[in-house]
């Protein structure tokens, strides 16, 4: 991997917007001051990276995971910050948004994907942004993980 997963998304961070989104940014980042991954956005990109990539067998989807969780920390500061961020958005403030009540890692998974797309078609630029990113990510880790390919046997 060169620079970045992201690099398509900018340079000082890719959650860049409207007032919506900023407000939405100023309460998440209020919710967890720094730039890591908090436990609550672990379980958030679990279940996305869940929704994300094929159906898969757990031992498998453990493996994409843990790759798009490295991938992550070799993001530019300002992107993983704003990843980070946006996970965060997406399990404790989404839920308060929706009227479910239920953080986006207890949802079915029927209801992360159709939350996820909510989030690509949304009018918030940090939810279309963040959708975009989180993806990505996924889907290049899904790609990248040997185990995920099937074994090639003899013939």
């Amino acid at each position: 991997m060169s620079t970045s997963v992201l690099g398509r998304f900018g340079h000082a961070g890719f959650l860049r917007g409207n007032g919506a989104s900023n407000l939405l940014l100023r309460v998440a980042t209020r919710l967890r001051p720094g730039a890591g991954l908090s436990a609550a956005g672990a379980q958030a990109m679990t279940a996305a990276v869940e929704a994300f990539v094929p159906s898969q067998p757990d031992s498998d989807l453990r493996a994409v995971v843990h790759r798009a969780q490295r991938h992550l920390y070799t993001l530019r500061p300002a992107d993983r910050r704003d990843l980070c961020t946006y996970l965060d958005v997406l399990e404790r403030v989404l839920p308060l948004l929706t009227g479910t009540g239920l953080r986006f890692s207890r949802l079915s998974l029927e209801a992360r994907r159709r939350c996820l797309a909510a989030c690509e078609r949304s009018s918030v630029g940090l939810f279309v942004t963040g959708h975009a990113a989180l993806r990505h990510l996924a889907l290049v880790a899904f790609m990248e993980t040997p185990e995920v390919w099937p074994k090639a046997g003899p013939r």
